[in-house]
């Protein structure tokens, strides 16, 4: 099993999930148009491996594949990322490559006042049009009069 944690995905300019978990060994990802977007495990191709986020499995949203596209979830949201190389007893057999684990960021992480961001700009010369890209969280935990 291998795990990065959020310390480690801030501390890199990952854009998403899937550009921060190719840090970890054995892991290969697909780009679509210079961004990461499909995860291979130990050489086996995207279709053959699982996503889960927080423990539930998460459904191909094409119907031709079955590899999760991890581009749509920003790497700030991250508490961590795991990637399981071998089925466990308690695990699904439905990934031949492995099981990446998305462990989101909760409201009970920090305590106080917390807040992370990020904004992205890409422009495309040939269609004239700029793309922005926004992802943030923020929580607060208030003490019940102790």
């Amino acid at each position: 099993k291998s795990v990065v944690h959020a310390d480690g995905v801030a501390q890199l300019p990952d854009e998403n999930v899937a550009e921060a978990v190719q840090r970890l060994p054995g892991i290969s990802v697909e780009r679509d148009q210079g961004e990461g977007r499909f995860v291979s495990v130990r050489g086996l191709g995207p279709d053959l491996n699982s996503v889960t986020i927080n423990g539930t499995l998460v459904p191909s949203p094409e119907s031709e594949r079955r590899a999760v596209a991890l581009d749509v979830l920003p790497s700030e949201l991250v508490q961590s990322l795991s990637v399981i190389k071998t089925l466990t007893p308690d695990m699904d057999a439905n990934s031949l490559g492995g099981t990446v684990d998305v462990k989101s960021l909760s409201a009970f992480d920090h305590k106080g006042l917390f807040y992370t961001g990020s904004t992205e700009a890409s422009y495309d010369k040939n269609t004239h049009q700029t793309s922005p890209k926004f992802s943030g969280a923020a929580s607060n935990r208030f003490s019940l009069g102790d």
